[in-house]
């Protein structure tokens, strides 16, 4: 995935945004966290068209682009798509229409075509750097990470400040094995914005990779400094102190504050069990066997096919995800988990309606859960439903004021209405709360 762990930890792209609001796609791309986050929806920054042709078909290019841009606002996006191949027959150079068809391509899943179309776009702008970061992300969620890291280079020759793609090239460092590699991007990361805590996150999981246990563990608190309430740091660095340096009272410590922010996470609460039991044999040394209760063995073996999914999808089979989570929930109907992660692996495939049918659903069995209201929000942002994304969002800071990036994420949706001073109101908001973009 471009939002995925070696050694227990997880490289991250940047600090647990919801995947679909239309940001640069490194928000939460490359990382194999230890519960999948949702993946951002690629977008590309608009250049000016190049359009070599008489004023009456310029203008007709234009009306079918129009055209297929309001589509999109509904999600037609096969009507979309089929008035951005009008506009490109018409107007051949023009890389705004194969961008904006990439895009809808995205939003069906079809991730092979919006490859074509984001290559089309480097074709006619080859300088148009965030076309790369995004063609990366695409080819990282099918498995091509050489390819990712060949576009990732390219972006940062040509933007060399560009603190993102630094950020995202040392998650895939990790995720190659490439340790020493991924400690400079976080190096560099970290010398151009030291206030991103997915660098320092990055450069843990490197160290952990390199057997450096103890730097790995200073990065993990300097992490945690920047951004306190994101739940995957504990877990990372709770891995680290139980399996790696035997301090199983500090695992638990942080295991138990990883649940705090995320209930609903069974990887964290499977995790505990075991630091829990290690705390035990150290202290009593012939413990007495227990026996789970018989009415437990669905939900254990829902929650092993919640655990088999999470695994498919850091491989980047989110298919495959999908039918681990769905025999997960005909084991038991009422394991939120297994519908927050299968509507994570739909948006993940760009099918955000079907997504949003499984936050539903977790809303309904978990009304207080912030996290799954920013994954509804953003699938909403994505797909133009402006007015549902801001009151999931809203509800979200209701539920938990100290979450900043909902802040960050409504005041995406307020620049793109045009409404500034909310927008301006909710990112300095996000970023008293600790949140860099």
């Amino acid at each position: 995935m471009l939002l995925l762990v070696a050694c227990g930890g997880g490289s991250q792209i940047s600090d647990a945004l919801p995947p679909e609001v239309k940001i640069l796609p490194t928000i939460a791309a490359l990382t194999p966290l230890a519960t999948p986050t949702l993946l951002p929806a690629p977008s590309a920054k608009p250049l000016p068209p190049t359009i070599t042709s008489t004023p009456e078909v310029t203008l007709s290019a234009n009306s079918h682009l129009q055209s297929g841009n309001k589509y999109v606002t509904q999600g037609i996006y096969q009507k979309a798509i089929k008035e951005y191949d009008e506009a490109i027959r018409l107007s051949p150079q023009n890389h705004i229409a194969y961008m904006k068809r990439g895009i809808a391509y995205v939003r069906l899943g079809q991730v092979e075509r919006a490859i074509q179309d984001y290559t089309e776009v480097i074709r006619l702008a080859p300088s148009a750097t965030q076309t790369y970061v995004n063609r990366a992300f695409l080819y990282y969620h099918i498995g091509q990470s050489e390819k990712a890291l060949k576009d990732l280079q390219e972006a940062i020759r040509l933007e060399p400040r560009l603190v993102e793609a630094f950020i995202a090239r040392s998650a895939l460092y990790n995720d190659l094995g490439q340790y020493e590699q991924s400690i400079q991007d976080s190096d560099k990361a970290i010398q151009l914005a030291p206030q991103v805590a997915a660098s320092y996150s990055n450069r843990a999981t490197a160290y952990s990779g390199l057997g450096q246990y103890e730097r790995a563990i200073e990065d993990y608190n300097e992490a945690i400094r920047l951004n306190p309430v994101y739940p995957t740091l504990y877990y990372n660095r709770g891995i680290v102190y139980g399996d790696y340096l035997g301090q199983y009272n500090l695992a638990l410590g942080d295991m138990d504050k990883a649940i705090d922010l995320d209930p609903n996470n069974a990887k964290y609460k499977e995790y505990r069990k075991k630091a829990a039991e290690l705390v035990r044999n150290v202290t009593l040394p012939s413990p007495a066997p227990t026996t789970q209760p018989s009415t437990q063995i669905s939900e254990r073996s829902a929650n092993d096919y919640v655990e088999k999914g999470i695994d498919f999808a850091e491989q980047g089979d989110h298919e495959g995800a999908i039918g681990q989570y769905d025999e997960a929930i005909r084991l038991d109907p009422r394991n939120s988990n297994a519908y927050i992660a299968r509507g994570w692996a739909y948006a993940a495939l760009g099918r955000y309606e079907r997504a949003i049918e499984d936050y539903d659903e977790v809303i309904r069995l978990d009304p207080k859960s912030a996290a799954t209201f920013i994954s509804r929000g953003s699938a909403y942002g994505v797909l133009e439903q402006f007015d549902r994304a801001i009151k999931d969002l809203d509800e979200a800071t209701r539920l938990n004021p100290q979450y900043p990036v909902a802040y960050y994420l409504r005041g995406l949706i307020y620049e793109e209405l045009g409404k500034s001073k909310e927008a301006e109101r909710d990112f300095k908001k996000a970023k008293e709360l600790g949140f860099t973009p």
